[in-house]
């Protein structure tokens, strides 16, 4: 088996970012939604807030986005050194402008 670390995660930007000089650091919400299983059926939801980090031509993507615009990451999971929070290091990322409703994504070239 190969230690494979790899993360799709999809959900709403909930912080602008801050920037630095080629990189930028947002968060994102996402939700699940699941049914209760047992005697009483109700619909459930799991939210979690995620840190993500992306650099150069993502970063500037990232950039255009405003809170509330849908967003996909895929990338791998790492730890800060100095603080050993993990976060998200976006390798791809999507985003649906609600503002815009147009979709911005890497250019295969």
């Amino acid at each position: 088996m190969n230690n494979l670390n790899s993360v799709l995660l999809e959900g709403i930007i909930v912080s602008k970012g801050v920037i630095t000089d080629n990189s930028i650091e947002f968060k994102i919400e996402s939700t699940r939604y699941y049914n209760s299983y047992g005697e009483k059926k109700e619909k459930l939801t799991n939210v979690i807030l995620v840190t993500v980090v992306a650099f150069n031509k993502e970063a500037e993507k990232v950039n255009k986005t405003v809170v509330g615009d849908l967003i996909r990451v895929v990338g791998r999971l790492d730890v800060y050194n100095d603080t050993g929070k993990l976060y998200i290091y976006a390798e791809t990322i999507e985003i649906k402008l609600q503002s815009h409703n147009i979709v911005l994504e890497n250019n295969k070239e």
